[in-house]
């Protein structure tokens, strides 16, 4: 009986250090993707950074910083539809991150989604009223006359402040042009 209780501790030890060591191999394996995937975005080699980061999500799928430049990684390599869902999911946890707004409400914008749209760039002005992605993307996002001429007088009450008046000239002819106001369009 003593001799069946030893082995029975000794099977469960190493059960257990086993599993420690297949912890301890997991996370060797979420760190060594993690550190490739960091590499391959800062060299934007978009694609392979995405493969990298999936790997790492197999691994860890709480990790949030791996969610979002999951989504980046796809946003700049220009799989929009495959941003998405990160981007969403990376959104409800951390709403006040305004680049990953803005690129959500892109993303609405492109999907016919105007007033979704609309509400991500209200929700940066709130918080950065010069910026001009933001005020771009609320004008982009105007469907009626009346929100048309509201991101008219937005863009031009800030006109100075806002710097980039290239930029700035282009988005008012877009308005002007949407509201058939064809010479000052031009």
């Amino acid at each position: 009986m003593k001799r069946q209780a030893k082995w029975t501790i000794v099977f469960l030890l190493v059960l257990g250090l086993g599993t420690v060591g297949c912890g301890l191999a997991d996370d060797f394996r979420m760190n060594r993707h993690l550190k490739k995937a960091e590499q391959y975005f800062a060299e934007e080699k978009y694609e392979e950074a995405t493969i990298e980061y999936r790997n790492v999500l197999r691994y860890d799928p709480e990790n949030l910083e791996a969610v979002k430049k999951l989504a980046l990684a796809y946003y700049q390599n220009g799989q929009i539809g495959e941003a998405f869902p990160p981007l969403r999911r990376y959104h409800d946890q951390n709403p006040g991150d305004l680049d990953v707004r803005l690129k959500l409400g892109t993303i609405y914008l492109l999907g016919q989604a105007p007033e979704e749209a609309r509400e991500q760039a209200v929700a940066i002005l709130d918080q950065e009223p010069m910026n001009l992605d933001a005020l771009a993307l609320y004008a982009e996002s105007a469907q009626t006359p009346e929100e048309i001429q509201e991101a008219i007088t937005r863009i031009e009450g800030s006109r100075d402040a806002l710097g980039s008046p290239d930029r700035v000239s282009l988005v008012l002819g877009v308005l002007f042009a949407r509201n058939r106001d064809l010479p000052r369009a031009e």
